[in-house]
């Protein structure tokens, strides 16, 4: 204060008095406050910068810190010219290896060409700067986080009491455009017929109107159940407008990963022939984000449902049927179409999503009045979303406009951009957690992304993911599908397939290994009994195993076994013999544990099938990696866990020059503890 009030009496003017300063202004210092007052919702939202966590390497971005690489212009025209002429050089160039001149080069003279380089995801430079990057499928995807992270546990946990956030934009979907008897007919033709709806149930009839997806498999053309090339999610009915469609356009979408899409697009094309039916590749047009955990549904609640609600009609819609974190009131399946603005101004001033029906829709009884039994909709949008410098100004304009300082309409546009959001909301989940899968344009891809994590998700990695997955006894393309071309090319750098591993012919000497502890198939320590696991031919678990009839064509039912710890994730397959005429007649069946089991969960259900016979030795399939799991079981016996994420089951055409001996492939106890012993025979 004696420093203030000394320099308040010099005479040179310099000096400053903070006191009469802040009087002078306590008019307008009161002004301010109450207007900030009026409006709470002001405070902070958007006049806060951007989190520390996403301010890392922000620099490295920016056009002036690339070295130019590439020629120039005139090295173009000397190239054009005769030849024998002197390209000008930097000094770059000059300092460079030979080969990746020549690489340079040669794509200099053909831009348009590949050169097998891998494809990248909308959002590789934000995933670049904080994750592992790994090629894989000829797509670079973000693996993990960077150096050790906060561990696996950290995630799991976030996935159980949270919401983890994953870019699966690596599914890319396949656009069948023709009437419904004719999609219908082409799907009869690459997939498992019963799994094609009919309309005989509710289910089905939601299917086919759009409101629910569905799940199946995707085989070669006309060779079901054998040829399987992945798995596949069906959206029936999405009403498409724009990019070249005439009016409003009914379409099939089938989700396909990117290991099988090729595949799986040749194949639908294959079947189309002879039928008026479009099948259109959208590789890259669309984004796909996983939702998962907890609270998934509170992140999406709090994106769509903000204050624009009150003049939104499916904004409302939504906000009446997410009272509930964990979306109850929504069947498996169920799937919703939105028109959203730009995610980086659904603050608490603005929201994300708008009215696409009537208000008289917001008392309606039932979420599939969303769409008026239309299906959802889908229209192309026009245009992108603004720059990072545009948004900052709408939001300048609008901080103005609440102090009622006035604004000028610098972005007038702001209010008119908007892009298309399909909610699907996933199912099969062991755990019991709420999961979405959020389909967006790809130009809208980086700002849906950042509002996502903006309201409380966490990103992962796709190890991350798989993760996640196993944990919730979900199946994981294409590690655990060997059945599919691309998953015998994933599992053959892990497990030694029939070209690497010798088959012991003799039934009495196939014992291969011995498991010191119980084998779960829960998080629970309670021993499994012997009559739990002998789902041989086809029966209940509590009947004993049976051998099944020797027929020409084998029926296995495949064991997937996980192992979980730390970083690394092991995974085999065991295989159990059944027949044909029972395989066909319980191919959509479940089998449940009794009620006092110790299996709370369903064993699995019937997928497809492929031959992985080589030779005369049909017998290979029958187990994998299971010797590396269970020595990794025996060193880190104590707290390890051991479990079977899901059995299903394939089929299996034996080799002419070979018969598999009966009853050889099964699971059963052995040892002098029967009670907390397994052997696994093949």
């Amino acid at each position: 204060t004696r420093t203030c009030r000394r320099m308040a009496s010099d005479e040179d003017g310099r000096a400053l008095d903070v006191l009469a300063f802040a009087g002078a202004r306590a008019t307008e210092m009161r002004a301010t406050a109450d207007t900030l007052q009026m409006h709470p919702e002001i405070d902070g939202g958007g006049m806060e910068g951007q989190g520390r966590g996403n301010r890392r390497r922000a620099n490295s971005h920016k056009p002036r810190l690339t070295h130019r690489r590439r020629p120039n212009a005139r090295r173009m025209q000397a190239m054009q010219g005769c030849e024998g002429a002197t390209f000008p050089d930097n000094r770059d160039m000059r300092r460079r290896k030979g080969r990746l001149q020549e690489r340079i080069e040669r794509e200099f003279r053909d831009p348009n060409q590949r050169h097998d380089r891998s494809m990248r995801l909308v959002t590789h430079r934000w995933h670049a700067k904080r994750f592992q990057m790994d090629t894989k499928w000829n797509v670079e995807i973000p693996t993990h986080v960077m150096g050790k992270g906060k561990g696996i546990k950290s995630v799991l946990r976030a996935a159980k009491e949270k919401a983890v956030l994953h870019d699966a934009s690596y599914v890319f979907p396949i656009f069948l455009a023709g009437t419904l008897e004719q999609r219908k007919i082409l799907l009869s033709k690459v997939s498992d017929p019963n799994t094609v709806p009919a309309g005989r149930t509710k289910r089905e009839e939601a299917e086919l109107e759009g409101n629910v997806g569905s799940y199946t498999m995707i085989h070669r053309c006309g060779e079901f159940p054998a040829g399987a090339i992945g798995p596949a999610q069906v959206l029936w009915n999405i009403r498409v407008q724009g990019k070249g469609c005439e009016g409003i356009q009914k379409q099939t979408w089938v989700l396909m990963h990117v290991a099988a899409y090729e595949s799986a697009l040749n194949e639908l094309k294959k079947g189309a022939e002879g039928l008026n039916i479009a099948v259109l590749p959208g590789q890259g047009d669309t984004c796909m984000f996983q939702l998962y955990g907890q609270a998934s549904h509170s992140v999406l609640t709090s994106v769509l449902g903000s204050s624009i609600s009150k003049h939104s009609g499916n904004g409302k819609v939504w906000k009446t049927f997410c009272k509930h974190s964990r979306a109850n009131r929504f069947p498996n399946g169920a799937i919703c179409s939105f028109r959203v603005h730009d995610g980086r101004l659904s603050d608490q001033m603005q929201g994300m999503a708008l009215s696409t029906g009537d208000p008289g829709d917001l008392h309606l009884p039932h979420w599939r009045k969303l769409h008026d039994k239309k299906g959802p909709k889908w229209d192309w949008p026009m245009e992108g979303p603004m720059s990072q410098q545009n948004i900052c100004k709408a939001r300048c304009q609008r901080r103005r406009e609440c102090l009622q300082l006035g604004s000028e309409d610098v972005v007038g546009d702001a209010q008119t951009r908007t892009c298309p959001l399909l909610l699907w909301q996933l199912e099969g989940h062991a755990s019991g957690h709420a999961g979405w899968s959020i389909i967006v344009p790809s130009v809208w891809c980086t700002s849906l992304w950042q509002t996502l994590l903006g309201h409380g998700a966490r990103p992962v990695g796709e190890e991350e993911w798989n993760l996640v997955l196993t944990r919730g006894h979900i199946s994981i393309f294409p590690d655990e599908y060997p059945e599919t071309e691309a998953g015998r090319m994933t599992g053959g750098t892990f497990f030694p397939w029939p070209g690497q591993m010798q088959v012991v012919r003799n039934a009495a000497d196939t014992r291969l290994k011995l498991v010191e502890r119980p084998l779960l198939l829960a998080e629970g320590d309670s021993d499994i009994a012997r009559e739990q696991l002998s789902v041989g031919g086809f029966e209940p678990p509590s009947h004993p195993a049976k051998v099944p009839p020797s027929v020409e064509t084998n029926i296995f039912v495949k064991v997937s076994i996980s192992l979980v710890r730390g970083r690394a994730c092991g995974r085999g397959w065991a295989v159990l013999e059944a027949s044909k005429e029972e395989f066909m007649a319980c191919r959509r069946r479940q089998f449940r544990a009794d009620t006092s089991g110790s299996i709370k969960s369903p064993l699995g259900w019937i997928t497809s099938s492929l031959s992985h016979a080589q030779g005369n030795n049909n017998v290979a399939f029958a187990l994998c990696s299971l010797e590396k799991l269970l020595r990794e079981r025996e060193r880190q016996k104590g707290w390890a866990r051991l479990w079977t994420s899901d059995i299903l089951v394939t089929l299996s055409r034996s080799h002419p020059g070979g018969q598999m001996h009966a009853g050889a492939a099964k699971i059963c106890l052995e040892g002098s503890h029967p009670s907390n012993s397994w052997a696994i025979f093949a």
